[in-house]
């Protein structure tokens, strides 16, 4: 039977709009993972979308609450499980953005900030104006602590002094006239004795000028007590130094070779919805472990040493025989995705030499999917002969 030409425009329509309507789908089910990368290859190869969507790793189902993959350094695989499943990473995202910060900026990368300070000194004390420039964005007590050595050490031990600080200058995450308010406060704790004028300082020729440059940690003693304590906070900050995100996507990829469908972030902390598969996140800490060696770094001085550095994997393994022989990241969500626990690590054995593992879990019960964790890693430990050289 001939179906007339409208008809068969009409069905060819409807054939059209169901197969828009499955990208869609497909697009939300992996929750729009596109990236800077994914965007210029869209404009300058089109014709690569569609593969780029078939492509793309599913996404775990709640019946696949687990993904699993174990390896040694040297790449054999020891034991595995859904590991080209997409997952929630949670806070195993904090390990992309150290890797990308660490790359762009060097470990031991310090910001500076500059304080001038002008005005009479008499009696060690300095009426006049003290002014803050820079844009460090970790700015805090301690560098204040060390201003205040800085006065010292050139007779200043008081000061009635207006503050003044740069645009871009941010302490305890404010900014303009909340900034100078907050300086006031913790300088009054130091040994300053800080007030501030009645009236406001007249520029004369006995007037003393003076500049101190204050630094901040190495970059790579931030990022340890960023994933140490987990603090997502400090991630956020170091995500933006790079560009957010979408860039700490594309670093890892041009460092790794994943395949621009491989990773999905929306934040730098792991908060929120975020897509890694096991395998993706195994090569991406293998390249970590690969970078920081290239730096006569150990993967141990960026994550916290289980039972030894504080933060969330001290107490969890302070009595265990994991103590000192694991060097990793844990992650925790709560609500986002119906609950996510992660532990992203290193184990050291004495017959498999250091393993790399990955294990992603789905669920609420986090305290019960910690101890399945833990029971994994030790067991892991049991039969590769027990505990090989201790992580510093």
């Amino acid at each position: 039977m001939k179906i007339l030409k409208p008809l068969r425009r009409q069905l060819t329509a409807f054939s059209l709009i169901a197969i828009a309507c499955t990208a869609m789908t497909l697009d939300s089910a992996i929750t729009m993972k596109v990236t800077v990368k994914n965007e210029v290859k869209q404009v300058s190869e089109p014709q690569d979308n569609q593969t780029e969507l078939s492509d793309s790793p599913q996404e775990a189902s709640l019946f696949q609450p687990q993904g699993l993959l174990i390896e040694t350094v040297a790449g054999q695989v020891l034991q595995s499980q859904n590991a080209d499943l997409a997952y929630n990473p949670a806070s195993g995202v904090k390990i992309l953005t150290a890797l990308a910060v660490l790359h762009q900026l060097g470990p031991q990368f310090r910001f500076k900030t500059t304080v001038k300070y002008q005005g009479i000194i008499e009696n060690q004390v300095l009426s006049g104006t003290i002014s803050f420039d820079g844009c460090d964005p970790f700015f805090n007590q301690e560098q204040l602590v060390q201003l205040t050595k800085e006065f010292t050490s050139r007779g200043i031990k008081s000061s009635v002094a207006s503050l003044m600080a740069s645009t871009d200058f941010v302490f305890q995450a404010q900014s303009g006239n909340r900034t100078i308010a907050g300086l006031y406060r913790a300088l009054r704790k130091t040994k300053l004795n800080l007030r501030q004028p009645s009236k406001a300082y007249q520029l004369s020729h006995n007037s003393t000028f003076g500049e101190i440059t204050l630094e901040s940690k190495p970059l790579l003693d931030i990022v340890k007590d960023c994933l140490s304590r987990s603090d997502n906070v400090i991630a956020e900050k170091l995500g933006q130094l790079v560009g957010g995100p979408a860039m700490i996507s594309q670093i890892a990829m041009e460092q790794t070779g994943l395949p621009a469908n491989s990773i999905s972030l929306q934040t730098s902390s792991g908060l929120g919805i975020n897509r890694v598969t096991p395998r993706a996140m195994i090569t991406i800490l293998s390249r970590f472990k690969v970078f920081l060696n290239s730096q006569n770094l150990d993967l141990s001085d960026a994550l916290p040493v289980a039972g030894i550095d504080h933060g969330t994997i001290f107490k969890r393994f302070a009595k265990s025989k994991i103590k000192g022989a694991m060097t990793a990241k844990t992650g925790t969500l709560k609500e986002t995705d119906q609950g996510a626990s992660v532990l992203v690590g290193e184990l050291s054995t004495q017959k498999q030499g250091k393993i790399l593992f990955v294990v992603f879990q789905k669920g609420r019960n986090t305290a019960r999917l910690r101890q399945q964790q833990n029971q994994l890693v030790e067991q892991l430990l049991v039969s590769s002969g027990g505990p090989g050289g201790k992580y510093k």
